[in-house]
């Protein structure tokens, strides 16, 4: 197949991608509101906003349809009394039925055209941009989808690290135990007394803790790992880029994507390190004012070394690059995620999306980000394509375009959203 139908498969396979760099931009300056807890606002950042507004979540939890679920979720556990020993009767007491789900829609429709909903909740969340998919839509079903989006992510830990369903990719992101032995049932017994303790008359409450508890015990908090992005690591770095004159590079940034070690003593993959040199020398030749290090805690499954730190390490340490020229991606856990990840990392310190980046890898692995198998991949991973391939420069080396698309969080991912 010739590069030019690569290419007209993937613009084929990715109009909303297309569509969102003509869309309305989020704002360039806006800055996160923190819970105090970098998983939920990863994972949850509607119910961050929330919690952030008191008389906002007030009207939540005295809204009588609310009310109502509330209590009527909170009495399924009595009519249930065998859930002591049984795991799975928490689990699907604590998961939202269709029906919930569709319920709590309807309230944030009927309430997104009030003031105080458009000032402190709509607002910053399409300033954001952590809802951009959903930019298009009007307030109401905006506040719709993103409900639904988070009762979804729920449900999707509890089915995967309290019911042990397999994951997306099992031989990494798998529950840490046996779902059938008893031990694991005093586990859940005791992780649901520990959430019942608290008395919470907010709706999403319960599940909320219960969630990330299955995450906490299972020592799954990847998407909390080095949060906030720019403390300590990359600090240095958007000072810097605050001055850059992006017009003297060719590119705008090299990105460098994660290899990760199979064996648990090493430190950074044999293929890692040859794209790290690779990347050094396009750095050398002055091609672009940033490496991105791309790559979070992966292989082998629950190993302590993370593959953009040990990049910054490689970089610093046997290259002498400037920690101000390296800017680190902590989290993603495939390729999909280093372009997306990248992506939100260039429009957080506003390296520009309208200027060609280049990204340095394996000969091999640039062939397959080229390819319709990887653009077919991240339609049915992410929905969408996060770049748009540009050319190839070498045979390590592939120009692309990130794409706003990259900034929507996904609560259906809880290691990386």
């Amino acid at each position: 197949m010739s590069r030019t139908l690569l290419v007209a498969l993937a613009l084929l396979l990715t109009p909303l991608a297309a569509a969102a760099e003509t869309s309305v931009a989020p704002s360039t300056t806006y800055r996160a509101v923190s819970s105090g807890d970098a998983v939920q606002d990863r994972l949850f950042y509607l119910f961050t906003l929330i919690q952030a507004e008191p008389k906002l979540a007030a009207q939540l939890d005295q809204d009588p349809a609310l009310a109502a679920l509330a209590a009527e979720r909170r009495s399924r556990f009595s009519r249930q009394p065998d859930c002591a020993t049984t795991p799975a009767c928490f689990m699907a007491a604590y998961q939202w039925t269709d029906a919930d789900i569709e319920a709590v829609a309807k309230v944030f429709k009927a309430r997104a055209g009030e003031a105080l909903w458009r000032a402190k909740l709509v607002a910053p969340m399409r300033a954001s941009g952590y809802f951009i998919r959903y930019a298009d839509r009007d307030d109401g079903e905006l506040l719709a989808l993103a409900w639904r989006d988070a009762a979804n992510g729920m449900n999707q830990i509890i089915r995967v690290y309290g019911q042990g369903e397999t994951p997306r990719y099992p031989a990494i992101d798998s529950i840490n135990f046996d779902v059938k032995s008893p031990s694991f049932a005093s586990l859940v017994a005791s992780l649901h007394a520990v959430t019942a303790e608290v008395t919470d008359p907010s709706l999403a409450g319960p599940s909320l803790r219960f969630a990330r508890g299955l995450l906490y015990v299972n020592a799954r908090e990847d998407a909390g790992r080095f949060s906030p992005a720019e403390d300590p690591e990359n600090r240095e770095t958007a000072r810097f880029l605050k001055h850059v004159n992006f017009r003297k590079y060719r590119y705008s940034a090299l990105l460098v994507l994660g290899d990760g070690p199979d064996t648990p003593e090493s430190r950074l993959g044999a293929f890692g390190k040859l794209r790290v040199m690779t990347a050094v020398r396009r750095w050398r030749e002055g091609l672009a004012p940033v490496i991105i290090v791309s790559g979070g805690n992966v292989h082998p499954a629950n190993t302590p070394y993370n593959e953009a730190i040990e990049m910054r390490r490689e970089l610093m340490e046997r290259y002498g690059v400037p920690a101000k020229a390296i800017l680190v991606e902590p989290h993603a856990r495939h390729t999909t995620t280093n372009f997306r990840n990248a992506a939100r990392l260039m429009h957080r310190y506003g390296v520009p999306f309208d200027k060609d980046a280049l990204v340095v890898t394996s000969e091999s692995h640039s062939l397959y980000v080229e390819g319709p198998a990887f653009a077919e991949r991240c339609q049915k991973e992410l929905g969408y394509m996060p770049f748009r391939f540009v050319a190839r420069v070498s045979p390590f080396d592939v120009a692309f375009r990130p794409l706003a698309e990259s900034l929507q969080l996904d609560a259906q991912d809880p290691l990386d959203p």
